[in-house]
C-alpha cells in the first residue's frame, strides 16, 4: 500500500503569508489588522476591509469602481487571518510582525507618519504636512526655516524689529535642544491673542511621557513660569493645546509684563528660560 504524501506545513505557510501580503482594502488602501478578521467583496472582486464596511459604514466600492459591497463576510479570508502563526505588514516599512508586535511596532517605526511640527504665526494653520519620523527635521529646514540650537537651561534673548507698541504679531521658530540623549524642539506663536510655549521631543510618544519642561520669562517687574508636559512629536499643535501641554499667556499681557524696547537699534526683545527635565522613576508612577 503506497504511503500518503507528507503534508507540508511550511509550505502551507508561505502560501498563507502570500495571500496575506496581497491583501489591501480597495477603499482605504490599508492591510490586515489584528483583531479585525473579516473581509468583504464588491462584485468586481475587490476585497474591503472590517473597518470600511463595519465601522465607517461603506457599501461601495472606491469611487474608481462604486460596485456593491456584499454583506456577508469571505470566509475563506476571514479564516487565514484569524491563524495563529500570522504576520501582519506594518503600514509603514512593510516589514511583518506577530498579532502581539505590529501595534507596537507602529507606534515606534522609523517610517511612521508623523505631523509637520512647524506652526505659522496667527490663526492660520502651519504646515499641514505628513512626514516621515526620520525624515521630520529635514522637511522641516527645507520646506520652512533653518533649526536653531539652543542650550538646555539657557536663558535666550530673542529681538524683534520695531517697539513693543508696534508689534502686533511675533513668533518664535523652532529651536533645538539636546538633552538626555534625546532631540526636542521648542517652539512659540500666537494663536486667537494667546501666546503659547512648548516642546516637543523627538522619539516615541511613550518616551515623551518621560520628560516635563519649564518655562520662563523675565520682566521689568515680574516673572512667569509654566511647567508641564513634553509633547510627542506624533501630536498635532491642536491636541497640544487641547491636552494643555503648553504655556499660554495673552498677548497683550506678555508684551506689557515682558517685552521692552531698545530705542537706539528700534527693536525690542524679551528674555526667557527653557528648561527639560526628566522624571524620576517615582514621580513617573
Amino acid at each position: 500500500m503506497a504511503s500518503a504524501k507528507s503534508f507540508d506545513f511550511q509550505e502551507l505557510n508561505e502560501t498563507v503569508d502570500e495571500i496575506v501580503q496581497d491583501l489591501v482594502c480597495q477603499i482605504c488602501q490599508g492591510f490586515p489588522k489584528p483583531g479585525q478578521p473579516r473581509w468583504y467583496k464588491c462584485s468586481n472582486l475587490h476585497y474591503i476591509c472590517q473597518s470600511c464596511v463595519e465601522f465607517k459604514k461603506m457599501d461601495k466600492c472606491s469611487r474608481t469602481c462604486k460596485k456593491k459591497i456584499s454583506k456577508n463576510a469571505d470566509k475563506v479570508t476571514e479564516s487565514i487571518l484569524k491563524m495563529k502563526t500570522l504576520k501582519f505588514k506594518c503600514q509603514y516599512c512593510n516589514g511583518r510582525f506577530a498579532s502581539q508586535d505590529i501595534t507596537s511596532h507602529e507606534s515606534e517605526c522609523a517610517q511612521r507618519l508623523v505631523p509637520c511640527p512647524f506652526v505659522s504665526n496667527g490663526d492660520v494653520n502651519g504646515c499641514n504636512s505628513v512626514v516621515k519620523f526620520q525624515d521630520v527635521l529635514t522637511h522641516y529646514e527645507l520646506s520652512h526655516c533653518k533649526l536653531k540650537e539652543a542650550t538646555n537651561g539657557t536663558s535666550r534673548v530673542p529681538v524683534y524689529s520695531g517697539t513693543v507698541s508696534t508689534k502686533e504679531r511675533i513668533y518664535r521658530s523652532a529651536n533645538k535642544i539636546e538633552a538626555f540623549g534625546k532631540m526636542f524642539l521648542n517652539s512659540a506663536v500666537i494663536r486667537n491673542g494667546i501666546w503659547h510655549d512648548w516642546v516637543v521631543m523627538l522619539g516615541l510618544p511613550s518616551e515623551a511621557k518621560e520628560f516635563v519642561f519649564s518655562v520662563e520669562y523675565k520682566g521689568p517687574k515680574c516673572t512667569h513660569v509654566f511647567l508641564g508636559e513634553v509633547s510627542s512629536v506624533d501630536e498635532t499643535f491642536n491636541s497640544i493645546i487641547s491636552s494643555g501641554k503648553c504655556s499660554t499667556i495673552g498677548y497683550q499681557a506678555f508684551k506689557t509684563q515682558f517685552m521692552t524696547d531698545d530705542v537706539k537699534s528700534d527693536s525690542c526683545k524679551y528674555s526667557y528660560t527653557i528648561t527639560i527635565e526628566k522624571l524620576d522613576e517615582e514621580t513617573h508612577q
